[in-house]
């Protein structure tokens, strides 16, 4: 990619990005913007330094809470990248998901426009890095997302859709999980260093170590991301299971997945544990209740059957008797006749 020859604008972009940890958005975006001037000016309105200039602004704007114009800036940048670099660059589809997460502010009018952004970045991920992506599954989560923000229950079909992409991302990042498992198993573990005595950094970090571990948090594990990504997930699937399909059975299953990761990541006095708490507890109601209802239904098919099988096996009685009857009278009647014939 050819640099901006002004090395004004990299400058500008550099602080501009600096800015972004201290949360500092009005700087940002008055630096970005003064960059995107010059850039302008220097290379023209299709560089990349313009689209990255274009695409600092809608995240300052973003955060600055003007989601319309963030949109604008957003889509002129994938635009540019797109020119640029074509529709399947790596800049181009991180681009795309960013203004996917930007339409995803402006309500459900927007979601069809993130929804289709991001399932071409889905696609775009899976068909340049292969299905074991990294940013893969949380693609499919955010997709997921979308469609459970416009599912009802009178629309079974994106309830449906949302269902097969919070499914495809749990099942991706297990796939994930076990293939980078299994490679490190085979690659050679590293030479042993000589211990050193620790230090008081060191001793203070290990009590703080220490005193989460107390807590039954572990945040600091590597793979602390993908866990809580796995762990919203599966809530979002409990969510959809209980309002859209009315499976409390599938919501309750999916719920205690969530709340183990929740506790296993933040403890028990987390709000994340505290509130999957207390729908694992909705839930556990509603599946007794559910459970409850099925058995009377069970027991009243049951007496209803028992009782037509009794009125059967009482009616075919009745048939027998008189059939029984009927065969005595006629026997009556052929012996008086006989009699009759006798004495004549």
């Amino acid at each position: 990619m050819v640099p901006c020859p002004l090395p004004d604008v990299d400058e500008l972009l550099t602080i501009a990005q600096m800015q972004i940890p201290t949360k500092n958005w009005p700087v940002v975006y008055q630096l970005a913007q003064e960059a995107l001037l010059f850039a302008q000016i220097i290379c023209g309105s299709t560089h990349r330094s313009v689209a990255s200039c274009l695409s600092l602004m809608a995240c300052a704007l973003f955060h600055l809470s003007e989601f319309n114009l963030a949109v604008q800036h957003q889509s002129r940048a994938l635009a540019t990248f797109q020119t640029i670099s074509g529709f399947d660059s790596p800049d181009a589809v991180a681009a795309g998901s960013q203004l996917a997460t930007y339409l995803m502010k402006l309500g459900a009018d927007s979601l069809w426009k993130a929804a289709r952004h991001t399932t071409a970045s889905a696609f775009l991920f899976e068909l340049v890095g292969g299905p074991l992506y990294p940013d893969l599954h949380k693609t499919y989560n955010k997709l997921g997302s979308f469609f459970s923000e416009l599912a009802s229950p009178q629309d079974s079909a994106i309830t449906l859709a949302a269902l097969r992409c919070l499914q495809d991302s749990v099942r991706r990042q297990a796939w994930q999980a076990y293939w980078y498992s299994t490679r490190a198993a085979q690659l050679p573990s590293p030479p042993a260093t000589s211990s050193a005595p620790p230090t008081a950094g060191a001793s203070g970090a290990g009590g703080e170590g220490e005193k989460s571990r107390k807590n039954g948090s572990t945040v600091d594990h590597p793979g602390a991301l993908d866990m809580l990504v796995q762990a919203q997930t599966l809530h979002g699937m409990a969510i959809l299971y209980f309002t859209a399909v009315n499976n409390f059975k599938e919501a309750l299953i999916h719920e205690k997945k969530a709340f183990t990761i929740y506790r296993t990541l933040f403890g028990e006095a987390s709000s994340y544990t505290a509130n999957s708490a207390l729908y694992l507890k909705k839930f556990t109601e509603e599946a007794v209740a559910e459970s409850a209802k099925l058995r009377d239904l069970e027991r009243q098919t049951l007496a209803i059957s028992q009782m037509s099988g009794q009125a059967g096996n009482g009616s075919a009685a009745d048939v027998g008797s008189e059939e029984t009857s009927s065969e005595g009278r006629r026997k009556t009647s052929r012996n008086k006749s006989r009699k009759s014939k006798g004495k004549r």
